[in-house]
């Protein structure tokens, strides 16, 4: 099984290529897969191990991009 690294740096690539109007399905799945991701991290990943900071700013990342994609869901105004 691959690293929560390489699995957060997976999720963050995947992020950044959904493009300038993202399918939705694939934001939620992209979603669910990052909620698991922080999980997994809360579970195994002991609060004084270094790691975890580490893995927390991916997190973060992700979390950004992922907040990103679902704002450009949404219908921009139009400027007259």
């Amino acid at each position: 099984m691959p690293s929560l690294e390489s699995r957060f740096d997976d999720t963050i690539e995947d992020l950044k290529q959904l493009g300038h109007v993202p399918d939705p399905e694939s934001i939620e799945q992209l979603r669910a897969r990052l909620d698991d991701l922080v999980a997994e991290v809360r579970r195994m990943v002991p609060a004084d191990d270094e790691r975890r900071y580490d893995l927390i700013l991916r997190g973060r990342q992700a979390k950004g991009l992922l907040v990103d994609a679902t704002e450009r869901l949404r219908p921009q105004p139009r400027h007259r």
